[in-house]
């Protein structure tokens, strides 16, 4: 196959490039719009999509208008401000109430819909400072995204008022979902700014020191820029039918780079090779696209096995980034097979430029200076290496199983974190969320929600016009109604008896079977439109006796309205209560008081009154799509290690060696999360987050096995060229070590930029990957692959008769 594709590469040179021109043409304006506004590609929060877990049910059920018209209820944006004694929070206060004037009349309709600003608050833990806080919802014309840097110029605008006494006194936050989604792309889009110029910037000067050419350093990045623009094409197409987590385009970027870079010089540090043999610019090629294409191709199968794998988790995170990331491996690897080899074809010897062929033979003038000087120390030291490994090689497995059982102590018995937060970027969000934290609820920013599906009438909802506005009246059902109160006050009272992370609980309502002291303290706590309402109703002196009470028109609003009790359809109605977490939402103490609740409910609720329940919002959501991914992942693991023993299996043509490769990689890969951990965890005090170990095996899986493929198939080269088991190892460290040493700096370098980012998740993962694919190139390949194919001896070459065709016959019998 290979010979055949050499033949029409060779041929057609011109035809291929100019190919691939076109593909770039055709693909360079999407790409621009991919990488001029992110946001049309990319998304910036953590959803359920793609999943059907009980909270994803209970949210459905919240959005779905025949039941609750005000959704979730959750605010688009809170306004955060805090003061720290008692001056600063009297000017706190004005402020609050300025802003909440200020924000209907910035934002309204021409239909006359207007923002809603509500202060809440104050909140203190400490008795002297404390935070009010301003709810912001907007009119359904408004993206509330869109609006996170309006609302602060708003914030900005309203503390210069010259009413407020000290507009300085007091900190102000912009925080909610959508500040979050908002600060977080800002921050990604600086990390691209960052990452990518360092990025390409090493690779150039990786491989112009490795080959000492311009062209030869800048050849390659520019091949698999064709292929990312293509990615970007189809990254853009795939956002339309599902959501892209925005990680993945660093990810596909870095992972193309390295990877495909990789290919490029595989290809032509084969055909320099070649060529440093003697043999001319022909054969060369040709024995390059053969050898170097084959083993390029299989490892690219296995990087897109590892990565593909991802795509069938039920999560849409997840599985739209391993689509993207596996489809930009085979665009790099088609240019990698393809656009260089024609490039080579069409240049020559002229691709490494400045230098000539002649420049890295022996007794050249640059083969005398500190260039040879360099090349014949990595020869002599992958030389020297190779002996050592085949010398100690039992002492190097002892060691690296050592090495092993430790770091697998601590992967497996440290806890990955689920704190969005905790991983985000710096930012006016984040603080406030923490300001939110360190003196309220922290589920005032993202509340839990708990579904209860009724068996029975809960009440009748009827409307009718009071004066000059609608209005409506709840009228309990006789038999039930109250029933439902009560057992509902009892579900509250023992969520916060039962679980120390519960602050406070809103369910049903009965206004008149509370006392004076209790409706005081309802109508101080309510939202400013909604208690106003209430007292106006409350102090209406001519209330109408053909009218419903003003009872059942409080219980009205505070139940309907306020979005606790649903509407009735198809023969269903809903209770929905409101669960106020004290810890942060996103925290790991908030996952697990998620699993609590529903403990709670399930031993409390009363079967005749309550059928399904669901416990949903952000934390649930979170919460469920991790068990769900954890679960999953287990399949898609053992999914690629499966694949890829089959796709080396058949390469190979042996038993042993695939199950070998794997084994090397999954050490490396217990390593690396092993001190992922102790770094992280253990001395930054950031926790490792969840997706990463999951994803980190995955990858590295695929990643980390292009360098033993690389390594083997010439080790498997050679001795289908009759050379002995250590021989053909021994040669083909010598042969490769220099280029794989290469590579894996190469790519580790390019994942380690993402160190550079802000983001302590991207941190995480560009540490992860540059480590475990650093220590793969650097010792497992070149110490512990060759000491463990040296004590298997010809039982690396073990296999089917009818695959091998007599093949490795010669290692068999020497063995004998």
């Amino acid at each position: 196959m290979f010979e055949k594709l050499a033949e029409k590469i060779m041929r057609y040179p011109k035809h291929v490039i100019a190919l691939w021109i076109i593909v770039l043409l055709i693909a360079s304006p999407f790409a621009y719009t991919v990488l001029s506004d992110p946001a049309k590609a990319l998304t910036y929060g953590e959803t359920g999509a793609g999943t059907t877990t009980e909270s994803i049910q209970g949210s459905e059920i919240l959005s779905d208008v025949n039941y609750f018209d005000n959704g979730n209820g959750d605010a688009a944006m809170i306004v955060v401000v805090e003061y720290d004694d008692d001056a600063q929070k009297t000017s706190a206060t004005q402020f609050a109430a300025l802003l909440a004037t200020a924000v209907p009349l910035r934002y309204s309709t021409t239909e006359g819909e207007k923002a809603v600003a509500t202060v809440i608050g104050p909140y203190s833990s400490t008795g002297t400072g404390g935070v009010f806080l301003v709810s912001v919802s907007f009119p359904e014309a408004y993206d509330p995204s869109s609006e996170v840097q309006s609302l602060r110029d708003l914030v900005s605008e309203t503390k210069k008022d010259p009413t407020i006494p000290d507009a300085t006194g007091f900190a102000t936050y912009v925080t909610g979902s959508a500040a979050i989604y908002h600060d977080t792309e800002a921050s990604s889009m600086e990390d691209v700014k960052r990452i990518d110029p360092v990025t390409i910037l090493l690779i150039l000067v990786l491989i112009g020191l490795f080959f000492r050419s311009v062209i030869s350093a800048t050849t390659p990045p520019i091949v698999i820029g064709f292929a990312y623009a293509i990615t970007l094409m189809v990254m853009l197409g795939l956002a339309q039918i599902m959501s892209i987590y925005y990680i993945t385009s660093t990810l596909v970027l870095v992972s193309m780079l390295g990877a495909g870079c990789d290919y490029c010089i595989f290809i032509m540090a084969r055909y320099r090779e070649e060529r440093k043999s003697g043999k001319d610019h022909h054969d060369s090629l040709k024995e390059s696209i053969v050898w170097a294409g084959e083993s390029i191709t299989i490892s690219g199968c296995a990087v897109i096995i590892g990565f593909g794998a991802m795509s069938i988790c039920s999560y849409e995170m997840i599985s739209s980034m391993g689509t993207v990331m596996a489809l930009g491996i085979v665009f790099a690897l088609l240019a990698a097979l393809t656009l260089i080899p024609a490039v080579i074809a069409v240049i020559g010897d002229r691709i490494f430029w400045p230098s000539k062929v002649e420049t890295y033979k022996e007794g050249s003038k640059t083969m005398r200076g500190s260039y040879g000087k360099m090349s014949r120390l990595g020869a002599r030291y992958f030389k020297a290496s190779s002996a050592f490994a085949l010398r100690h090689a039992g002492a190097i497995v002892a060691a690296a199983l050592l090495i092993t059982v430790p770091m697998a102590y601590v992967a497996t018995t440290h806890t990955s974190s689920y704190d969005s937060i905790a991983v985000m970027s710096d930012s006016e969000s984040k603080s406030g969320v923490n300001s939110i934290v360190e003196n309220a609820d922290g589920g005032i920013l993202m509340p839990t929600y708990v579904v209860i599906e009724a068996n029975q009438n809960v009440a009748n909802l009827v409307q009718f016009t009071f004066g000059t506005f609608d209005i409506g009246a709840l009228i309990w059902d006789p038999y039930f109604g109250l029933d439902y109160v009560d057992h509902i006050k009892a579900i509250s009272g023992s969520l916060q008896t039962k679980s120390d992370n519960v602050g406070s609980v809103m369910g049903l309502i009965y206004w008149d079977s509370m006392t004076d002291i209790e409706k005081a303290v309802l109508l101080s706590s309510l939202p400013g439109e909604v208690g106003g309402l209430v007292q106006y109703i409350i102090d209406y002196a001519t209330w109408p006796a053909d009218y419903y009470t003003k009872g059942q028109v409080i219980d009205y609003i505070l139940n309907y309205m306020m979005g606790t009790l649903s509407s009735s359809h198809d023969g269903r109605q809903y209770i929905k209560m409101t669960v106020m977490l004290e810890d942060v939402p996103t925290s790991d103490k908030s996952m697990s008081t998620i699993g609590e609740i529903r403990s709670i409910i399930a031993e409390d609720k009363n079967a005749d009154l309550i059928g399904a329940t669901y416990v949903t919002g952000a934390t649930a959501l979170t919460y469920d799509v991790s068990q769900v991914v954890s679960d999953e992942f287990f399949l898609i693991e053992v999914l690629v290690m499966v694949l890829i023993f089959i796709l080396l299996f058949f390469v190979m043509k042996s038993y042993l060696t695939p199950l070998r490769a794997i084994l090397t990689i999954v050490m490396s890969i217990v390593w690396t999360l092993g001190l992922t951990h102790l770094l992280f965890a253990g001395v930054l005090g950031i926790p490792v987050y969840w997706i990463l170990p999951i994803v980190l095996f995955v990858v590295c899986l695929g990643l980390g096995m292009d360098y033993d493929i690389l390594l083997t198939t010439r080790i498997r080269e050679n001795v289908s060229k009759g050379m002995s088991n250590d021989d053909a190892i021994v040669h083909a460290l010598e042969s490769t070590g220099a280029v794989i040493t290469i590579c894996g700096i190469i790519m580790s370098s390019a994942f380690g930029t993402m160190m550079l980012s802000s983001s302590p998740m991207l941190q995480q993962f560009g540490f992860a990957l540059w480590f475990a694919i650093l220590v793969d190139a650097l010792l497992v390949r070149t110490y512990l692959v060759p000491a463990v194919m040296h004590l298997l001896g010809r039982w690396n070459w073990v296999g089917p008769k009818w695959m091998q065709k007599g093949e490795y016959d010669h290692i068999h019998e020497e063995t004998e």
